[in-house]
């Protein structure tokens, strides 16, 4: 069920009003338990239009959701370690993302088969922030969107890379946490990657950071245990 907000904008040229127009936004719920919410996470995603909110409560989903062309800024919400999303039974990634300015956080995406969360090409400005990613059987977290945001998450037993970033720019990710990967903790292919304050330990083969591409900017980042270099940058002018 979507439950409507509106914000009203309006202009002013001397005392004249020139234009006025309401913005709807609205809250879909997604809880079984409640008649008047979607039961599915996926039915919440598919219930809503861009720029709405999806409020998941606590529980366990046993799904992988797709977001697809047209959700243009849609928020995803869940109730933090009490939301968990496991794909296992369904082979699919966790959360497949294919539009742009999506916000996805405060949740656990599990046992996915494929990528925990996977952006889409075209899919920029993508939010991930404060998600727990555990057992994916490839990347923990996927891009080939520009613009992506990865903050605050834990990454935690990867089949191959916590980050990886296909010939996109502008990629932030600071103050994740990163454990247990197979094959490298963040790799980065683009420009003008900032990627700092990350906590990365125990990466079984490749390097804790990888970055190819310019400008990149690598601070403040603690690592342990990587099984290559911990920081390895081919590109003009990192620092």
């Amino acid at each position: 069920m979507r439950i409507k907000t509106s914000t009203i904008i309006a202009s002013f040229v001397g005392l004249g009003l020139m234009a006025s127009a309401a913005i709807h936004a609205a809250t879909v719920c997604v809880d079984p338990g409640k008649p008047t919410c979607e039961a599915t996470v996926q039915d919440g995603v598919n219930a809503a239009v861009g720029g709405d909110t999806v409020s998941i409560a606590k529980g366990e989903f046993l799904e992988g959701v797709v977001i697809p062309v047209g959700k243009d800024g849609l928020i995803i919400k869940g109730k933090a370690k009490g939301t968990v999303l496991d794909s296992a039974a369904t082979g699919m990634p966790g959360i497949e993302v294919l539009s742009p300015g999506v916000s996805i956080s405060n949740l656990t995406v599990r046992n996915a088969d494929g990528n925990g969360i996977d952006i889409q090409a075209g899919a920029d400005g993508v939010e991930i922030t404060k998600v727990r990613i555990q057992k994916s059987s490839v990347d923990c977290s996927e891009t080939e969107g520009h613009d992506t945001v990865i903050e605050k998450n834990t990454l935690i037993g990867c089949g191959y890379t916590a980050v990886e970033v296909i010939n996109a720019d502008d990629l932030v990710t600071p103050g994740n946490t990163i454990k247990h990967v197979d094959e490298g903790g963040i790799e980065v292919s683009g420009e003008r990657a900032v990627i700092e304050k990350n906590k990365i330990s125990i990466v079984e083969d490749g390097e804790c950071i990888d970055v190819d591409g310019g400008n990149a900017e690598v601070v403040g980042n603690s690592m342990d245990n990587c099984d290559q270099f911990g920081v390895k940058v081919d590109g003009d002018a990192p620092y």
